[in-house]
């Protein structure tokens, strides 16, 4: 089964554009990384070099679009290894993926919560070798302790969870990244993967999309990674991740619009410096329950605002997108997962991703049954054209 619909009009889409062009005009992004801030300043932007604080000219942003646009016309590729992907990416074919970079995981048959170890990755590994739906096998878990029992020296966990997934799948997947010097480690335990370097370049792992600190801020770590990464030609994606309520305004449509200002701003940036690299974007917005303080990445209005941003990159700049749909706010795998699931992959089909457990249940529950979209979107407000521009 396969889905589509729209919630935004074509002037909707426009509008989000043009108050994520003013946002990034008027208010700005933080950005710490120094070699971004010289390149952003080198291109004309307004970089406050003591605050580290960039007002971006209009034009600049504008014009680094368009050369994204044109250098995947001219046969560049953006590879999105996390979350669901756009409907540009082509095919209805349901695919399962093991991912989500977890610290810990849920033991389904004692109901407890267990720190992530040698052994239990490479049982999630196992299960996602012999599966033949599922085609992406990634870091499950990031390891801290070694099969020996001996804890990991933290410089070096997440190359050693790539070996250990790198030995023991054909369908490697994608891999934390925290720190720029772990790149290259990578890579080479990625080309051994593949079977070589062009076909890791054809087919990238091993690597993943860093975040935005919503609202508006790219720290020194992400940056600085996400410049090397596009320096190597490697995947280059970047996440937002604002709160309706907390970090991005209460409506939807700023919400939008304050996660589409961090991703062109994040694309400016880096092309910037590195003019031939195609840098794609996703979002995981959530949304604060005034009520309790309570934050959903779940909720309908999340799925809304990350669909939103999805249509302004699909029919205005003609990229693909990523939804992140790892977080779930149900405890156990269940309906409510297969509900939260459907909703965020049936526009954007693709993979199926949980951020806190691995449930191929839920994954039967997704190809077999049907959830009605329609009703669950008419319960809800639907996106209205009311912009609220956010300021610091």
């Amino acid at each position: 089964m396969k889905l589509s619909f729209e919630i935004l009009t074509q002037e909707e889409i426009q509008e989000i554009h043009n108050a994520s062009i003013d946002v990034l005009e008027n208010t700005g992004m933080r950005i710490e990384s120094e070699e971004l801030l010289a390149g952003l300043k080198k291109a004309g932007a307004n970089v406050d070099e003591a605050l580290k604080t960039v007002l971006f000219p209009g034009k600049l942003v504008e014009e680094s679009l368009e050369n994204n646009k044109q250098l995947l016309k001219n046969g560049k590729r953006i590879h999105l290894l996390n979350g669901v992907t756009s409907g540009l990416t082509g095919g209805s074919s349901i695919a399962a993926k093991f991912s989500g970079g977890c610290e810990s995981y849920l033991d389904w048959g004692s109901r407890t919560i267990r720190k992530a170890n040698s052994q239990e990755l490479l049982n999630h590994i196992r299960i996602g070798e012999v599966l033949p739906e599922v085609d992406f096998v990634g870091n499950t878990i990031v390891l801290r302790k070694d099969f020996d029992g001996s804890t990991i020296d933290e410089n070096i966990r997440r190359i050693k969870t790539a070996a250990v997934i790198a030995k023991n799948t054909r369908k490697p997947g994608s891999m934390e990244v925290w720190d720029t010097r772990e790149i290259d480690f990578l890579v080479e335990i990625g080309m051994i993967a593949r079977g070589g370097r062009e076909k890791f370049y054809k087919n990238p792992c091993f690597v993943t999309a860093k975040e935005t600190i919503s609202p508006l801020f790219l720290d020194k770590q992400s940056g600085d990674i996400l410049l090397m990464l596009a320096k190597k030609r490697l995947p280059c994606t970047i996440i937002p991740m604002p709160i309706s309520g907390v970090s991005a305004p209460v409506t939807k449509l700023g919400n939008a619009i304050i996660g589409n200002a961090e991703i062109i701003g994040v694309i400016t940036a880096i092309q910037a410096v590195c003019r031939e690299a195609p840098v794609g974007g996703g979002s995981i917005s959530g949304i604060m329950d005034m009520q309790t303080g309570a934050v959903s990445f779940s909720a309908p209005e999340a799925i809304l605002q990350d669909i939103a941003i999805a249509e302004v990159h699909q029919k205005l700049y003609g990229l693909n997108y990523l939804i992140g749909s790892g977080y779930t706010d149900a405890k156990y795998p269940n309906s409510q997962v297969l509900a939260e699931k459907t909703m965020r992959s049936e526009e954007h089909t693709s993979e199926l991703q949980s951020h806190s457990f691995i449930s191929y249940a839920v994954f039967c529950l997704k190809k077999k049954k049907k959830v009605n979209i329609k009703k669950i979107i008419k319960n809800h407000m639907p996106l209205t054209s009311q912009i609220i521009r956010y300021s610091t």
